[in-house]
């Protein structure tokens, strides 16, 4: 991260648009499950394990262009729309009240995603209540940083 610009964690007033909501509401086996929230998206989207998680959380910012990917990827499929492109500032499409209202049965995590480096996020992860819990250079800090703070 660059010298001087502070991670921006969501509190009452402000939802950062390259965060996610985690509701957690299961952890069996060590995998979690629950749905995430993004500013940027209608949907709830539901996730069975960690690498669900990161495949839809990564398609969704695809989708909006944010965060930039600095990494296009390929396909040898048919032609399919082109999402990867940066599209300046998205605007939200729900509001700060509703994503803070969103809570898991089990746990509730924020994870905002400052940049997507090397083929993979870089970030921070708050508690649900506005307070950093750490800070991760890949995905796998991600979940190590979310099972020390439920106690796994």
């Amino acid at each position: 991260m660059p010298i001087g610009r502070k991670a921006k964690m969501a509190n009452k007033s402000n939802f950062p648009l390259n965060g996610l909501r985690v509701c957690i509401d299961s952890m069996a086996d060590g995998k979690i499950c629950g749905f995430f929230y993004s500013p940027l998206d209608k949907e709830a989207y539901e996730a069975h394990g960690f690498e669900d998680f990161v495949l839809k959380a990564d398609h969704l910012f695809d989708k909006y262009g944010y965060p930039q990917a600095y990494v296009t990827g390929r396909s040898f499929q048919e032609e399919q729309p082109d999402e990867n492109h940066y599209r300046g500032m998205p605007k939200a499409v729900r509001t700060v009240e509703e994503i803070l209202s969103f809570r898991g049965e089990y746990a509730t995590c924020d994870i905002v995603v400052e940049s997507r480096k090397n083929a993979t996020w870089q970030g921070i992860v708050g508690d649900g209540h506005g307070r950093m819990i750490g800070r991760f250079e890949c995905v796998l800090d991600i979940t190590k940083i979310i099972r020390e703070y439920l106690g796994e």
